[in-house]
């Protein structure tokens, strides 16, 4: 033991840990009586933890003592405990040993043979009881001999916050107390601490916040758990898994909401995991239900993906068919990254190759923007699909570079870019200039925000990794169902991921709608679910599958409706579908053309000026299929007789329309 005076305490605050702890106060009492003061002042055993031991009640309440402690290492501060001798002990209760250690801001532990009164009271306070036995690991009350009260707001919360990362790496190689408990900002920490977690399981925790979890008693399901143990509190925890070994994994039902825990190899600490969040767990103060199961032979990766529904490979995968994907591998942890393209299919050019080397080097996810041809612009829908994929891809908490192989930026791309957090890529001629000298057109970077990098001869891994480094995904993932939904074109047959009619398709529409007036990509797909909500499912599947839709198969899910009402409420609807969803501009625009007609906010002459505007987009006049857009718009001119003159003009628009 290390004795201290309050008066050397106060001189420089230098003072470190002594290797069997730290005796704060006047000498004993029994000077020279090593045997006498050795019982006097025995602390109970707390397994990697360094007793402080107040030798007095002046000790306790002098008014510097907090402000002593406080001086210690952060990393020293997460491994004191207050062990109170039997003196200053005798008599008091759990409850008043609580307002203690709330006093002291560290755990404070005591014998129990000198407490008296019941440990129930304290633990429905919401301090962490714990228990320990005669070799300081938790255990159950029956078996204790000793206490230890966690306060609420400790002196510390996660000790290894700010530390270096090799500080970091060293703490999960050595023992970690498996009495740590941590109750502050709203959360709990059992044994590690956040940043241990972080570091430990990093390539388990992956991705951003999950799509909706099972909680209760499906969560225990999901994971093939029947039953589950009900604990009084968190800091009981440990002696409830203390035969929980690194290969297994723990289910921690707080309120119902389900968290992973698992015991880390190197420490011999359990660690918990948030599947919800994909970060370490915090379990909320409060909680009112504590319950744990042990799934059989599942690991805790295998238990994250159960928990989350996810897919192998990660969500992005799902969306895949849309896309293009010129080369894909894994990264540590077996994350996948890829180098996809959206828009025109064109061969794989030297340039495309360097740029996969590039990604591959950097461990950085690519989505290249293609148009028809060098020099063109790219194609009607093209940033459209751009959105959808990086929001896809965002799922697994990751946010793409993209490259742009057009010569110029459509400016609806870099709203969507800022948003998500994603560098630009793309050759100017313009950045030729200055002194530097380049052999072909030189590649510039725009970041989030609008400021730019310097131009470079071509797209380099440093860049890429550059661009991707620290960035984290802006937007949640989706449910599971929405996220097979909103993965898929709308050209396949998505009726078996709409949700029946009722209160299912209601909520789905819901959060699709939510989604698209963040990601403007789906509006196509909130458009579907829409026209699926007035029972025109059937029909604009029809449309979305057919080979002609560009010609007038639009019309039919607003054929055969009942009244001019319901025609009106659909046409907005099946406008977005064909411009956002399909990039479809011919049905996008006669559709919207029509619905503003019918509805009085332009008149016939700015219909037919506004469809006039398609010369050269329209089918040729000769063609059937100018026919079939002139045959269906007559079909519903006779159907809605109150509307017959304002469809009849667009359907004459429609025919006038010069091919060129």
């Amino acid at each position: 033991m290390v004795v201290l005076s309050p008066a050397e305490l106060c001189a420089d605050g230098r003072t470190a840990l002594g290797p069997g702890g730290l005796l704060i106060g006047s000498a004993p009492v029994l000077p020279g009586d090593t045997a006498a003061t050795a019982a006097a002042y025995a602390t109970p055993p707390a397994r990697g933890l360094a007793p402080v031991v107040p030798t007095g009640q002046a000790v306790l309440d002098w008014t510097r003592l907090t402000g002593f402690l406080t001086r210690q290492p952060r990393a020293a501060l997460d491994r004191m405990v207050i062990a109170l001798p039997h003196d200053l002990v005798a008599g008091l209760t759990l409850h008043e040993l609580t307002r203690r250690a709330d006093q002291l801001r560290l755990p404070t532990q005591a014998w129990l043979t000198d407490l008296v009164g019941d440990a129930v009271d304290a633990q429905a306070s919401g301090h962490g009881v714990q228990y320990l036995d005669g070799h300081g690991d938790p255990a159950t009350a029956g078996n204790a001999v000793s206490v230890v009260v966690h306060p609420i707001d400790p002196l510390v919360d996660d000790p290894y916050a700010s530390l270096p990362e090799s500080v970091v790496a060293q703490a999960l190689t050595k023992p970690y107390p498996s009495a740590r408990i941590v109750l502050a900002d709203g959360g709990a920490q059992i044994n590690l601490s956040p940043t241990l977690v972080a570091a430990a399981f990093a390539e388990v925790l992956t991705g951003i916040r999950a799509h909706a979890l099972p909680v209760g008693d499906a969560a225990a399901a999901a994971l093939g758990v029947a039953a589950t143990d009900r604990v009084p509190g968190y800091a009981a925890v440990p002696a409830h898994l203390s035969a929980l070994t690194p290969e297994a994994v723990a289910l921690l039902l707080a309120d119902d909401q389900p968290y992973l825990i698992t015991r880390h190899a190197g420490t011999g600490a359990l660690a918990v995991l948030d599947p919800a969040t994909a970060a370490p767990g915090r379990p909320p103060l409060g909680a009112t239900s504590v319950r744990v199961a042990s799934p059989p032979g599942l690991t805790v990766a295998e238990a994250m993906v159960r928990l989350r529904g996810e897919v192998p490979g990660g969500w992005s995968v799902l969306g895949r068919d849309a896309v293009d994907v010129l080369a894909e591998w894994t990264i540590a942890g077996g994350a996948r990254r890829a180098v996809e393209a959206v828009g025109a299919r064109l061969p794989l050019t030297d340039d495309l190759r360097r740029l996969v080397l590039a990604a591959s080097g950097a461990g950085q996810t690519v989505l290249v923007l293609r148009p028809a041809a060098p020099g063109r612009p790219l194609a009607d829908g093209v940033v459209a699909a751009a959105e959808r994929r990086i929001d896809q891809i965002g799922w697994d908490g990751v946010v793409p570079a993209v490259v742009n192989l057009a010569r110029t930026t459509p400016a609806a791309l870099l709203p969507i870019l800022d948003r998500a957090g994603a560098s630009l890529f793309r050759q100017d001629p313009g950045a030729a200039g200055g002194d530097t000298l380049f052999l072909g057109i030189p590649w510039t970077v725009r970041h989030p925000g609008g400021t730019h990098g310097p131009a470079a001869e071509e797209i380099t891994g440093e860049a890429l990794e550059a661009a991707g480094r620290g960035r984290r995904a802006a937007l949640a993932a989706p449910t599971a169902a929405v996220a097979r939904l909103l993965s898929q074109p709308l050209s396949a047959d998505l009726r078996p991921l709409v949700a029946s009619p009722g209160p299912e398709l209601v909520a789905q529409h819901a959060e699709v709608a939510a989604r698209a007036a963040q990601v403007g990509g789906y509006a196509g797909h909130e458009a579907l679910l829409h026209l699926a909500g007035q029972d025109r499912l059937d029909e604009t599947v029809r449309y979305l599958a057919a080979a002609d839709r560009e010609h007038g198969a639009l019309l039919d899910p607003v054929l055969g409706l009942p009244n001019t009402a319901r025609v009106l409420d659909a046409l907005p609807h099946l406008a977005t579908l064909a411009g956002t969803g399909l990039g479809d501009k011919v049905s996008d625009t006669v559709t919207t053309t029509l619905g503003r007609l019918m509805t009085g906010e332009i008149t016939r002459e700015q219909a037919t000026e506004a469809v006039r505007k398609l010369r050269g987009r329209l089918p040729g006049l000769a063609t059937k299929e100018r026919r079939r857009w002139i045959d269906r718009l007559s079909q519903l001119a006779r159907e809605q007789p109150s509307q017959f003159e304002n469809i009849s003009a667009v359907a004459t628009a429609v025919l006038e329309c010069p091919d060129s």
